[in-house]
């Protein structure tokens, strides 16, 4: 639900992190490649230009050894529990290899994050809290990286990033990235995959009269919330 006049950047967030811009040509230079991003046709023909990154995957990992072990996982004390360990020092990085297995008896995303956070020099997490802490650190780094890459290899600024999807409802990431990327972030709508499919098929059949005035009706109409850099 972007502004006709924004620069904007846009995370579909899930289990995966869909990161990327809205371009009117594909971008197939080497740099592009190297980094890791791909062209993908669009709505009305442009391309939508982005990379994935790891997303929600660690974090629901983690949660289901906890339950698994008997434990009740409520969602507000875990956040809590997360702002909390704040000043844990720990991070991850979400894109290594190690994370896109699920739990095994032989191999626990819990103890990947606490072996990637020792591989990197850093406290291993001791507490439900923290572990969230070096999750969603990690997830926003990564966010701040490859925004960089992009604006590299676009030659563009950007003013603003956008989160949708239901990965958008943790504002304590949401609130982590733009103090990361130093962007505004605008928090949902949740159901952004329904609403766009609506919105398309309205442009389609005459309904709505354009992309734009589709997303003006979003704006208007569903709750966004906005989080600045600290």
């Amino acid at each position: 639900p972007a502004k006709a006049e924004e620069d904007f950047l846009y995370i579909s967030s899930g289990t995966w992190s869909l990161l990327g811009v809205e371009s009117e040509q594909p971008i197939l230079t080497p740099a592009a490649l190297e980094s890791g991003f791909t062209n993908e046709v669009a709505v009305n023909g442009n391309i939508r230009f982005l990379k994935n990154i790891m997303g929600m995957w660690i974090q629901q990992e983690c949660v289901r050894h906890w339950e698994s072990l008997g434990e009740h996982i409520d969602w507000k004390d875990l956040d809590e529990q997360t702002i909390a360990c704040s000043s844990y020092a720990g991070y991850i990085d979400p894109d290594d290899q190690r994370y896109l297995k699920p739990n095994s008896p032989q191999s626990l995303m819990v103890d990947r994050v606490a072996e990637n956070c020792r591989d990197l020099g850093l406290p291993v997490p001791s507490s439900h809290g923290e572990y969230m802490v070096a999750i969603y650190r990690g997830l926003a780094r990564a966010y701040a990286k490859a925004i960089k890459h992009l604006a590299t290899i676009t030659g563009r600024t950007y003013s603003s990033l956008h989160i949708i999807g239901g990965g958008c409802k943790n504002e304590i990431l949401d609130q982590w990235a733009a103090d990361e990327t130093g962007l505004t972030v605008y928090a949902g709508p949740v159901e952004a995959t329904a609403l766009g499919n609506m919105l398309v098929q309205g442009v389609a059949t005459k309904g709505i009269g354009s992309l734009q005035a589709g997303r003006d009706m979003i704006i208007e109409h569903q709750r966004v919330k906005q989080f600045n850099p600290a």
